[in-house]
């Protein structure tokens, strides 16, 4: 049986950062994984001849910039933060620029709080004792340093609704729903939602610039990096089991019947699935097993790509191509599509995060024509009546309706398309409840994630670690998981 210091399971974003820190520092470790490719959700595949997805998540810039220096890096990032923008009947709306400029003075302000968040082990608030001193000391010392005002606003944020803490900021109602729209996708929450604005906080500062050629150059360089390293891939290979002696982790097996053995195995899949599907059921204490039972895990999101024979002229400006727009007016179109999903049905008029994936991909597509990738809210995993061929079409309909609404000549400019629904989106990149996080990311679930026992990613099954989207700090396209408990495994 072949045997490695570490196993990694899942390669996605996550997992290669994870597996290549622990293979430079010097460990044996196999990067496994049930897909035939690496980059996970990040996966740009082939949907139409000649024309390629950037993936499911494929905004690169929240990547976290330790990542690129520790990994040695030199990957190029835009010059400057993306100001989110509204595609509207009339064409594209950018947010209003003296209040975005003004927002963002005061996020910059806390951003050395917020980036710890981001950067840093999470704080164990449920067993204060177990901190130490000078981590604790560290985080009083960037509080103290914004001054009694700025600390007091910002402890004020986190339980805020977004539509409240816009409003504060924002005048005109589509710069609000710009905002919150990037900054709620996939989650179980809306503008009037509780404790939205510390996702919109938390989006804002992880910003670091997109990095130039997409997803597409992150993952062919992570990928790269990885191989250098000395890392093992094993591809195409479903986990069926963790191999277990006693109470704690002796390797994994597959579903063909193969093992590998390690004494530490990092899983960067979703938590549940983790714990609940590849562990004896009475490994787990019941309490631990029952938060995992709990982990709520409701997916949102729908995806449609649209192969078209040209790009849409609405999305050129003077300054080149747009990117990424989003259709929502008000935060109330988002509040109301919401509310379908509370009743297991989809949104009549959904929400739409259109990405003009070619503009910075421009391989996705064949010179002149274009890929548009359309992540759809609000699509419940659980619809009532299934995802069925009338279903997937209605959503469908729906979808290009509203883009030849804001994008005119649209329609006929379509030479193929997919549709991914949220149980598309499960079987095909391994997502427990179709949820693109792992796991929803309301404030509850990203103080703690997933848990308290696994909170500094190591689990209460000895040699057993989590690190992917499901742990902390959360999910998005940021790396931070996979760097800390890689960090995490080497210090323990």
């Amino acid at each position: 049986m072949r045997r490695y210091d570490e196993i990694v399971v899942g390669a996605g974003v996550n997992g290669l950062i994870a597996a290549t820190r622990l293979a430079m520092a010097g460990h044996n470790v196999l990067l496994v994984d049930q897909a035939s490719h690496v980059g996970g959700r990040s996966y740009g595949h082939r949907f139409h001849e000649g024309f390629s997805s950037p993936g499911l998540l494929s905004d690169t810039s929240g990547l976290r910039p330790q990542v690129l220096h520790e990994l040695g890096l030199t990957l190029k990032r835009a010059p400057q933060r993306r100001a989110p923008v509204t595609l509207t009947p009339e064409g594209l709306r950018p947010v209003d620029a003296e209040a975005w400029q003004r927002w963002q003075r005061w996020i910059d302000s806390v951003a050395p709080v917020i980036g710890d968040f981001l950067d840093d082990p999470p704080l164990d608030l449920l067993h204060p004792e177990r901190v130490p001193l000078r981590q604790l000391a560290d985080r009083g010392w960037e509080l103290r340093k914004l001054g009694r005002n700025k600390m007091r606003e910002l402890f004020r944020v986190p339980p805020m609704s977004a539509a409240d803490w816009l409003e504060e900021w924002f005048e005109h109602p589509a710069d609000r729903a710009a905002i919150a729209a990037e900054a709620l996708a996939g989650s179980w929450l809306a503008p009037r939602s509780p404790g939205g604005a510390f996702s919109v906080l938390l989006q804002r500062v992880a910003d670091s610039g997109a990095i130039l050629g997409g997803t597409t150059a992150l993952i062919d360089a992570l990928n790269l990096q990885a191989r250098r390293a000395g890392v093992s891939f094993q591809l195409d290979s479903k986990v069926a089991r963790l191999r277990i002696d006693g109470d704690a982790v002796r390797g994994v097996e597959f579903v063909d019947g193969e093992s590998v053995a390690s004494s530490k195995v990092l899983s960067t899949v979703a938590p549940n699935r983790t714990m609940l599907d590849w562990l004896p059921v009475a490994l787990l204490p019941y309490p631990v097993r029952r938060r995992y039972e709990a982990w709520r895990c409701r997916g949102t999101t729908a995806q449609l790509l649209l192969a078209l024979s040209q790009p849409p002229s609405q999305l050129a400006t003077a300054d080149g191509p747009t990117e990424f727009t989003q259709t929502a007016l008000h935060p109330d179109d988002i509040e109301r599509a919401f509310d379908a999903v509370k009743y297991r049905q989809r949104s009549e008029r959904p929400v739409l995060l259109v990405q003009n994936a070619s503009a910075s991909c421009p391989q996705l597509a064949p010179a002149g024509q274009a890929v548009l990738s359309v992540l759809i809210h609000y699509a419940p995993h659980d619809l009532e009546g299934g995802w069925t061929d009338e279903s997937c079409e209605a959503l469908r309909d729906a979808t290009v309706e509203l883009l030849e609404e804001r994008l005119p000549g649209l329609r006929a400019s379509i030479v193929a398309e997919q549709l991914l629904d949220p149980h598309e989106i499960e079987r095909r990149y391994g997502l427990p409840g179709g949820q693109i996080h792992h796991g929803e990311q309301a404030l509850d679930q990203l103080l703690i994630r997933p848990e308290p026992e696994a909170l500094h990613y190591r689990t209460v099954v000895d040699g057993l670690w989590l690190g992917g989207s499901g742990s902390h700090p959360g999910g998005s396209l940021t790396g931070a998981p996979g760097r800390l408990a890689s960090a995490a495994m080497l210090f323990n």
